[in-house]
């Protein structure tokens, strides 16, 4: 059994091969967070990785955020996921994929948003963390960005670094990291439906502006990737 947090609803299987087993020697201190590009449940993030897999690329996370703020666990902590482009970055972070608009600037809902708080929160408690962003690699949030040409996690969190950070800290000196702090009841807008996700119930691949959610049983947001 991995480690991981009590905040999660869902554990999900990482396919072999995506993720590296331990941490290569090195200690967690960092937290690295994604935006999804689609309104995508963790289920439906985790077909995205296998449909991506099928292509030949390896990617994976530790968590992954839904647009209802259901939290899934998909590499356990323990272990090194394929996430941000830099191996160095991956083995000292836990990474966090969180459903986002379909393009800039990537926003996050609110019940996304703030379980994303709660979930980084109890991380930075277990691991001793304190939560800052200096716009570089050696800071204790990175993103995407830094190691590529992706605007990952987008400009909508990017111009909300240290708030959250600020938030995050508070939570850590509080103590309190129950999903009952916020009222994370999702309200489906229906201006970004269209565009950013649909709602399907079928096991058969989709037409669809992305896959994610393709292969799943059950209710599963689609968005683009």
């Amino acid at each position: 059994m991995g480690t991981y947090s009590s905040l999660v609803d869902t554990v999900l299987t990482p396919i072999e091969g995506t993720y590296s087993q331990g941490r290569d020697g090195n200690t967690i201190t960092k937290i690295t967070v994604h935006c999804m590009v689609g309104q995508c449940s963790p289920e439906g993030c985790a077909s995205v990785f296998k449909d991506r897999y099928d292509d030949g690329d390896l990617v994976s996370c530790n968590y992954m955020i839904g647009p209802d703020g259901k939290i899934g666990v998909y590499v356990q902590e323990e272990d090194t996921s394929f996430c941000s482009l830099d191996e160095t970055n991956d083995s000292q972070a836990i990474t966090i994929e969180v459903a986002s608009g379909a393009s800039e600037p990537y926003a996050f809902n609110d019940a996304a948003y703030n379980r994303l708080v709660l979930l980084c929160a109890d991380i930075c408690t277990r691991y001793n963390i304190t939560l800052y962003f200096n716009d570089t690699p050696s800071g204790s949030l990175t993103g995407h960005y830094m190691f590529s040409d992706k605007s990952c996690p987008g400009t909508w969190f990017r111009s909300r670094y240290q708030e959250f950070c600020d938030a995050v800290n508070a939570k850590v000196k509080s103590g309190v990291f129950s999903p009952d702090d916020y009222d994370d009841s999702y309200q489906e807008d229906e201006s970004e439906a269209v565009y950013d996700y649909y709602l399907i119930t079928s096991t058969s691949k989709q037409d669809s502006p992305g896959d994610c959610g393709n292969k799943i049983t059950g209710s599963v947001y689609l968005g683009r990737w």
